[in-house]
């Protein structure tokens, strides 16, 4: 079954005409880590970041319940 997220990636890559493999190879990475970040198995911050630039959207507005994913610098 697919999460509202995964729906949500899966229709802004078709109106994006970008595919996972498209992705995979800016980030350079395996298609399936794609796979695994936009099904919900794959956690990291870097390839969320590959993936909501590629669809022109914020990280927050694919996975708005995901602790901040950036780097905060120690005080």
């Amino acid at each position: 079954m697919l999460t509202k997220t995964t729906k949500k990636i899966k229709k802004l890559l078709v109106d994006a005409d970008v595919s996972q493999s498209d992705i995979a190879r800016m980030a350079g990475v395996d298609r399936s880590a794609i796979n695994h970040v936009i099904a919900g198995r794959g956690k990291s911050p870097r390839l969320r970041i590959f993936v909501a630039r590629a669809l022109g959207v914020s990280i927050e507005e694919l996975w708005p319940n995901k602790p901040d994913t950036r780097k905060r610098k120690a005080a």
